[in-house]
């Protein structure tokens, strides 16, 4: 008799997932109509995770795309005062190459932080005509967590582990030039308001209290 028909060929598998997206911090900076145009920011603060990728999302009348953002520790800017933002899109200083998808920030130059970058517009989703600016984020916390950071003043945050915002406006005369300048100081704005903390994934422990006082000597 004929031999058995030979079973069929296994399916495929069924094809990867495409990789999820960074989470999302959203940040809103509106100008003030006044005698300073002072920044009035929506959602300030945000806690994130140390050593994570996240895109952030610019809303408001502020930034703009083309802009460049970068993040700097509140510890280098209390080095730094009135000049916080001097040094902070010197990219030998503060790197932004860890991209989703190293798309317009450079090639990754081996640093795990992301301090921010070129502020890019994006249509979400493709064929919407709803575009969003996006820049990335991965920060680095050395240090001790801040408990509770929305609750307490940023004079008691731990320094290492919080960010501000700087920000450099897009000139469309002088673009050619600053790409030439990647690597100098290029000054920028300073929103001492726009924080990011950054938080261990368990919590790090809170610091241990001073040992007790020694004892008086006995007379």
């Amino acid at each position: 008799s004929p031999p058995p028909p030979s079973p069929p060929p296994p399916s495929p598998p069924p094809p990867s997932p495409p990789p999820a997206p960074p989470p999302r911090i959203l940040v809103s900076i509106e100008e003030e109509a006044g005698v300073n145009g002072s920044a009035t920011i929506n959602g300030t603060a945000t806690i994130i995770v140390t050593g994570r990728f996240y895109a952030v999302q610019f809303t408001g009348d502020v930034v703009e795309e083309g802009d460049r953002v970068a993040w700097v520790s509140l510890e280098y800017a209390a080095e730094h005062k009135g000049k916080e933002c001097d040094e902070a899109f010197n990219t030998s200083a503060f790197s932004i190459t860890n991209s989703f998808g190293n798309s317009v920030d450079g090639t990754w130059d081996g640093t795990i932080q992301d301090h921010g970058g070129l502020v890019e517009k994006r249509e979400e989703p493709p064929g919407s005509e709803n575009f969003v600016l996006l820049s990335d984020l991965v920060l680095i916390n050395p240090g001790p967590d801040t408990r509770e950071p929305l609750e307490i003043p940023l004079a008691d945050h731990a320094p290492a582990g919080t960010y501000q915002l700087c920000r450099l406006p897009f000139s469309p005369s002088s673009e050619t030039e600053r790409r030439r300048k990647l690597q100098s100081d290029q000054q920028g704005i300073f929103y001492q308001d726009v924080v990011a903390v950054v938080h261990h994934v368990p919590p790090s422990p809170p610091p241990k209290p001073p040992p007790p006082s020694p004892p008086p000597p006995s007379a």
